[in-house]
């Protein structure tokens, strides 16, 4: 009896041992650039990027967003937004998003508070709902669609619809 419980014991240690180091959850990386283009004008070349990436794990990863426009003959940003957000789930297909947001505008520089969540919507949408929080408060709400038209070619329509300076608190 006494050698049943010592290796019913042994087991059961192994077995609490080896579970809690397979659902070590490992820190993951990733970097995307969802637009990165070089444009030739007829006053300015610009260079225009959708970049971002993050690092962390599921339950909690801080991400990096980053857009911009850069005219290479006046050595100028013309538009530039950087965030820096903490991304938590909060339903199997949502994610909660809280951070600051940089803007280098034409004009003073402005930081914001941000809020927002993002997710798959039911029929594969990808939907984006973001509130900056400032002196100006805004509000950012995305809807994207990837239309397989072959297994190479992909229609991405989206929809973007932002409102500035129009809500009040």
């Amino acid at each position: 009896m006494k050698r049943w419980t010592n290796l019913a014991a042994a087991t059961l240690a192994s077995a609490t041992l080896l579970s809690s180091a397979v659902s070590a959850e490992p820190v993951v990386w990733a970097i995307q650039a969802e637009q990165l283009e070089y444009r030739v004008g007829e006053g300015s070349d610009i260079y225009a990027w959708d970049a971002g990436g993050f690092v962390g794990k599921d339950e909690l990863r801080l991400v990096w967003r980053s857009e911009a426009e850069y005219a290479v003959d006046t050595d100028d940003f013309e538009t530039l937004e950087n965030q820096f957000r903490l991304q938590t789930p909060i339903s199997d297909f949502f994610d909660a998003v809280a951070g600051v947001r940089f803007d280098t505008p034409q004009g003073p520089d402005r930081v914001y508070g941000v809020l927002g969540f993002h997710g798959l919507a039911p029929q594969w949408f990808e939907v984006d709902l973001d509130l900056f929080l400032s002196e100006y408060p805004s509000l950012r709400f995305e809807v994207e669609y990837e239309a397989l038209i072959t297994n190479r070619l992909i229609l991405t329509p989206s929809v973007l619809e932002s409102k500035y300076n129009s809500l009040s608190f």
